[in-house]
């Protein structure tokens, strides 16, 4: 069965009426930009079936390997963390089904995201779950990874922005780094 358009669309309005602060970039991606970053939730098809899972995403808008422009700094999120239901269980919503459960994953989308997405949010409260996002894994098996180092060049470039104290620390963070 090939998802119909118009039930992806419904999908997609479901979710951004429960986050009437995120704006819709794409039928899947819902984002709001804090400064140098782009904090928002993602519905993520599962591959050969019809079934989604939201995510909580952040992205850098200042840059990678790939480039300053906004494709480039999209192709990869500096975090992508998975919701669960109740039970712990990963979340695998059926897009003819989703209405029959909507509410109760949207209860635990608010109840785990780390932020609230209404009014302003700080740029230092973004540097704090990135630096606890770096401590599951798996990013926390590898304390020398280049998910580390390139979740560190991140927090430099948020940090920089926000002001030199910040970017000092993060500096010195790095420098400590193997």
């Amino acid at each position: 069965m090939v998802i119909d358009k118009e039930i992806k669309k419904r999908v997609a309005m479901d979710w951004q009426s429960a986050f009437p602060q995120l704006s819709l970039y794409a039928q899947d991606k819902l984002y709001k930009i804090v400064g140098l970053i782009i904090v928002g939730m993602e519905l993520i098809k599962l591959p050969k079936t019809e079934e989604y899972r939201p995510h909580f995403v952040m992205y850098s808008l200042g840059g990678n390997r790939l480039g300053n422009n906004l494709k480039a700094c999209l192709s990869g999120p500096i975090m992508l963390k998975e919701y669960y239901s109740k039970k712990g269980l990963q979340f695998s919503i059926n897009y003819g089904k989703h209405g029959s459960i909507f509410n109760e994953v949207v209860d635990c989308v608010k109840e785990q995201t780390l932020i609230s997405f209404e009014g302003d949010i700080l740029l230092k409260k973004l540097l704090a779950i990135l630096d606890e996002y770096s401590k599951i894994p798996p990013l926390s098996a590898g304390l020398n990874s280049y998910l580390q180092a390139s979740l560190h060049v991140a927090k430099l470039k948020i940090a920089l922005y926000v002001g030199i104290a910040e970017a000092q620390s993060i500096l010195e963070q790095i420098n400590q780094r193997n």
